[in-house]
């Protein structure tokens, strides 16, 4: 448990643990991907809303001139955040709650709850993303990782051109090669 004031608490909780918090019937719990949309997009706990503060974001969220709904870009993700009893936040790797960096987004995200009044049970996973997904990959989401098409060659036989490409027609693509029959 780590303790920011009398009432403020966030707790630390194993991948274990979070799979059986998710699973619950009786808890509504939100899951929190506070990464990049890039790395949520690449991978993520499915089910999780991504959740990522830009650094200008950051500057007016610091100074007081934002608020969470500014975060939570789609109706979908406030009305999960509304009905969720449970928050569970997670970056990569995160190990201890106090090391993080005042403009984390972890951070931002726990400190606007408490400044909206939003009451939630906050958690973040020891170890992130990275621990999660090494004991867990199958409550994962994984891109599959984007190969280039393999040239087709023309239905024709006609040589191909393009202004970017000085590739040429090679009869060894073609569908009705001599070897072939």
């Amino acid at each position: 448990m780590v303790v920011m004031d009398e009432n403020d608490l966030i707790w630390p909780v194993a991948p274990l643990t979070v799979v059986s918090m998710a699973s619950s019937l009786t808890q509504k719990c939100t899951v929190i991907d506070c990464r990049s949309f890039l790395s949520f997009n690449s991978a993520h706990i499915r089910g999780a809303l991504n959740v990522h503060c830009p650094p200008i974001l950051k500057r007016r969220l610091h100074r007081g001139s934002s608020t969470l709904d500014c975060l939570l870009t789609s109706p979908e993700s406030k009305r999960r955040l509304a009905e969720a009893e449970t928050l569970i936040l997670y970056e990569d790797r995160t190990q201890d709650w106090n090391e993080l960096e005042k403009d984390n987004t972890m951070r931002i995200i726990f400190m606007l709850l408490r400044r909206e009044r939003i009451d939630k049970n906050l958690y973040f996973i020891k170890g992130g993303f990275e621990r999660f997904s090494t004991s867990y990959p199958s409550m994962c989401y994984f891109a599959k990782p984007n190969v280039a098409a393999p040239a087709t060659p023309s239905p024709l036989g006609l040589k191909l051109k393009s202004k970017d490409s000085k590739r040429t027609y090679s009869p060894r693509y073609d569908t009705e090669c001599k070897d072939c029959e």
